[in-house]
């Protein structure tokens, strides 16, 4: 008799144990769901292959390089419209594209006036980003590659006294403000994305 009740008390510390165990999945994955629908900061190792996959838009520069064509070579923005006004080619619709596209796009236009050009485009210079709220000096500032939460605030003067640290609401460019979430310090920012500090309320 002893014996059938120490195999019911095991049995019943098992079934705790199972039932804690999927407990803990379940709350594990519902604090997943809730931690934000954008993606942890990329590693520094991911810079240069997310340069090459960016989508240029208004406001970027563009430096382009011509071999052997001086005249056709410089830095270039992107304009209201969308477009590069480029010696030679004219108008090149450039928003939308890749560096990587847009070089092949401009290849082909070229082909036109030039036997076998050889082209290379990179982004010069990236659309700002804009900071706003509780930070010392808001406003619009130059965006660099791999750029971070804490980065920008930094670049913003630092916090105010009254700002509630550790996470900002971040939307990108074109979105509203009920688009916007929550990121860490160490989230990685994209050009014209735009942070704001919250303030504390205490």
């Amino acid at each position: 008799m002893q014996g059938m009740t120490m195999i019911s008390l095991l049995q019943r510390l098992c079934c705790r144990r199972a039932l804690l165990g999927l407990l803990a999945l379940a709350l594990a994955g519902l604090a997943a769901a809730c931690s934000g629908s954008r993606p942890p900061a990329a590693p520094a190792g991911d810079n240069q292959q997310a340069a090459l996959e960016y989508k240029l838009q208004t406001g970027d520069e563009v430096a382009i390089a011509v071999f052997g064509q001086s005249d056709l070579s410089g830095k270039f923005k992107v304009d209201g419209n969308g477009n590069l006004s480029l010696p030679l080619v004219g108008t090149l619709h450039a928003e939308g594209q890749t560096p990587p596209q847009l070089q092949t796009s401009l290849t082909e236009a070229l082909k036109a006036f030039l036997v076998n050009p050889k082209v290379t485009v990179q982004v010069a210079s990236y659309r700002p980003f804009y900071i706003l709220g509780e930070v010392n000096k808001p406003g619009s500032y130059g965006f660099t590659a791999g750029m971070t939460v804490r980065q920008a605030v930094a670049i913003a003067g630092g916090y105010t006294k009254r700002a509630r640290t550790g996470t900002v609401e971040v939307f990108h460019s074109g979105e509203t403000d009920k688009d916007a979430v929550e990121a860490p310090e160490d989230y990685q920012l994209l050009p014209g994305d735009t942070v704001q500090v919250g303030k504390r309320l205490f």
